[in-house]
């Protein structure tokens, strides 16, 4: 989990190579990682409510 989380951070925080010369997708990536960091959240949160209060019947 840390490989996936951590060094992804580390590479497009720009504290080991400058944002400025990352491409442009990457550049995008690192500034949208919070935004997403928090519809995964609300998703999450979304989904544990959902599938806790689903009850299936047979009438």
């Amino acid at each position: 989990m840390t490989f996936f989380v951590f060094l992804p951070a580390v590479l497009l925080s720009g504290f080991m190579f400058p944002f400025a010369g990352m491409p442009a997708f990457a550049q995008w990536l690192a500034e949208l990682w919070q935004d997403a960091l928090a519809l995964l959240v609300f998703a999450a949160v979304m989904m544990t409510l959902a599938v806790s209060r689903f009850r299936k019947r047979l009438d």
